[in-house]
């Protein structure tokens, strides 16, 4: 998976919006893209969710607290 941080508004031509790269804006602060290598929209809302924190602090809070409670549910399950 390939990853770029880029400052400012960055507006994807519609060539490479149709080919592999995805890309979502974080309150234009820094632009992320990212090239899921596959065009499935599952796959993308999937690497949206697990890797990239969007939105407020407040929000990046709750989203960290949630990953967390999520961890410590699964270890425990493991045990």
């Amino acid at each position: 998976m390939l990853i770029r941080f880029i400052k400012g508004n960055y507006i994807p031509n519609e060539k490479m919006c149709s080919n592999q790269w995805s890309i979502v804006n974080n309150l234009n602060t820094h632009t992320i893209i990212y090239d899921i290598f596959s065009k499935k929209k599952e796959e993308n809302k999937f690497l949206k969710n697990k890797y990239f924190m969007l939105g407020s602090k407040e929000d990046k809070i709750k989203q960290r607290l949630n990953l967390h409670k999520k961890r410590r549910s699964t270890t425990a399950m493991m045990i």
